[in-house]
């Protein structure tokens, strides 16, 4: 990966806090499957997406009349966007509801997929990318710590590897079948099918995370 190995995020420090809290009545007794793989699978969809150029810069490289080389910043657009915009972004975050800022992700992913899609020059696209690294640095800092909130104490270890393992997931499956699809069906069509996924997912995410109840602490709102 180009910029996912170091992330804001600490899953270890998320596990410390879940297990120092007393455990709420309003916790659940049951894993909840159904919400967490929601969220793997949108960060599953976030890394698969980020590496796909990867194996499509010759058709790239020859639908915009361009270098592989220049096409090869459409992954450094994507990491730049990620390495420059996690900070601020995450401080902007922490001003709003986890979910409201989960909505905000998912939208502004789509659209960064969808200008990648349909770009008509490649500084065009490499906006969209960066757009897409942005997307990708919150995804990274809010979904542990959505994946702990809805877990509860008594899940939280579970919830955190379940969603961590979406990003090996996303290197070994998602990235390759990326690249499959885009050398059988053209580069724009892998992009435009990663919108259309996105936004299932975040119709998803917006209907099956449940809002967790709001605390009276710092760090991003629930």
């Amino acid at each position: 990966m180009t910029n996912s190995a170091v992330q804001l995020t600490d899953p270890a420090a998320a596990l410390t806090e879940a297990a120092a809290r007393p455990t709420e009545a309003g916790a659940p007794t049951r894993f909840p499957w159904v919400p967490i793989l929601v969220l793997g699978f949108a960060w599953f969809l976030a890394v698969a997406i980020e590496l796909s150029p990867a194996g499509l810069l010759g058709g790239i490289a020859a639908d915009m009349n361009i270098s592989a080389a220049a096409a090869g910043t459409l992954t450094t657009s994507y990491a730049l966007g990620n390495a420059v915009l996690v900070l601020p972004l995450t401080a902007l975050a922490l001003r709003f509801s986890r979910r409201s800022a989960l909505n905000v992700v998912m939208v502004a992913f789509v659209a960064s997929n969808v200008i990648v899609a349909a770009a008509p020059t490649l500084v065009a696209a490499d906006v969209g990318r960066f757009l897409g690294g942005a997307c990708y640095a919150l995804i990274c800092t809010l979904f542990p710590a959505v994946a702990v909130r809805i877990a509860g104490p008594r899940h939280a270890g579970k919830a955190i590897t379940v969603v961590f393992a979406a990003t090996s997931l996303g290197i070994a499956l998602g990235a390759p079948l990326a690249s499959l699809a885009g050398n059988a069906f053209g580069w724009r069509v892998t992009f435009a099918a990663a919108a259309a996924l996105a936004l299932i997912a975040g119709v998803m995410m917006s209907f099956i995370v449940p809002a967790v109840r709001e605390r009276q602490e710092k760090g991003i709102k629930a």
